[in-house]
């Protein structure tokens, strides 16, 4: 009995570990967000449809097949940095039920904590699926005209700042030049009596129509267990 036990858990275990992250977003209305309390900050996502907070490090946000267009022609667009024609991912900031519905919270920041309730979210670095690409997060107008927050294609910097809406949350567009787990890392900062007060970097993983390879895990649990039966048996 306790040998079928352990079998189980073995099973188990290897079907846990095999994607590696806990959670997987796929189309759910979710949030970055964005937390302070205390003195100490807390970057990490909020599933709104389950009111479930979640771990950054832990979840995955899947960008599906129905985030994939092409990029316009118009050199307004080149911020996008797929050049014009070719696919471009996004997670719209309009809601799309077969997409994420990905938007930036300070709903669990109190007002009047940060000067002039400010807080802003930067972006620190990209680590793109296919070893090279561009990200970044923009919104448009009623006209449909980007305003950009974000965008690898000019390089990183201090212009690549988000405003947190303390107290509430916003909606943008999300968008990645390629397919493949993306990495993106992002701290927060406000001033508190005119000092710097900076969060530390929190990376935030995206598949593009891709969820992490299964195999390498699969095997060495398979191989975990395959070694648990063979002692088993002596």
């Amino acid at each position: 009995m306790k040998r079928n036990l352990m079998m189980v858990a073995l099973a188990s275990m290897v079907a846990g570990q095999a994607f590696g992250f806990g959670t997987i977003l796929t189309t759910e209305h979710a949030d970055i967000g964005v937390g302070y309390e205390g003195g100490i900050w807390d970057l990490h996502l909020h599933d709104e449809d389950n009111n479930v907070e979640l771990e950054a490090d832990d979840t995955l946000v899947f960008v599906g097949p129905d985030a994939r267009v092409a990029q316009p022609g118009s050199s307004t667009w080149n911020f996008l940095g797929a050049g014009a024609g070719n696919d471009v991912w996004i997670l719209p900031q309009t809601q799309n039920n077969n997409l994420v519905f990905l938007g930036v919270a300070g709903e669990e920041i109190e007002p009047n904590v940060f000067d002039g309730n400010a807080v802003n979210l930067f972006l620190s670095a990209v680590r793109p699926g296919s070893g090279t690409g561009h990200f970044s997060l923009y919104s448009t107008d009623s006209f449909g005209s980007p305003t950009v927050r974000m965008s690898t294609f000019d390089g990183i910097s201090a212009a690549d700042v988000l405003p947190v809406p303390v107290g509430g949350h916003a909606h943008y567009n999300f968008a990645f030049t390629g397919t493949g787990i993306w990495e993106v890392d992002l701290f927060a900062q406000g001033f508190i009596n005119g000092q710097a007060v900076t969060s530390d970097v929190q990376t935030y993983y995206f598949g593009v129509e891709a969820v992490p390879e299964p195999a390498t895990m699969t095997v060495l649990a398979a191989a975990g267990l395959a070694a648990f039966l063979r002692k088993q048996r002596k």
